[in-house]
């Protein structure tokens, strides 16, 4: 998961800087932020197939997040197939 929060993360996507990946301190922190903020801190090495239904939807929004998009944010059925407890 991870990964995935990493490869959403609003950088330079360019081949030169994608043959030296490393993360800063504040990119590192960021990643651990929307973990938290998700709720999936403890599954950060976990592969994205590995989790349920309800943490890959946390995850996708956890990648949403990770783009720095605007303030707002519109989905459509968030917590769709989420149990109550995972949707609270």
């Amino acid at each position: 998961m991870w990964e995935n929060l990493e490869l959403a993360m609003k950088t330079d996507k360019g081949w030169l800087v994608s043959l030296r990946p490393k993360l800063d301190r504040e990119a590192q922190a960021r990643i651990e932020e929307t973990l938290e903020l998700i709720h999936l801190e403890a599954d950060a090495t976990r592969y994205a197939g590995e989790l349920s239904h309800g943490q890959k939807q946390r995850l996708e929004i956890g990648m949403l997040l990770m783009q720095q998009l605007p303030a707002l944010l519109l989905l459509d059925e968030p917590a769709a197939g989420m149990t109550d407890h995972e949707t609270m």
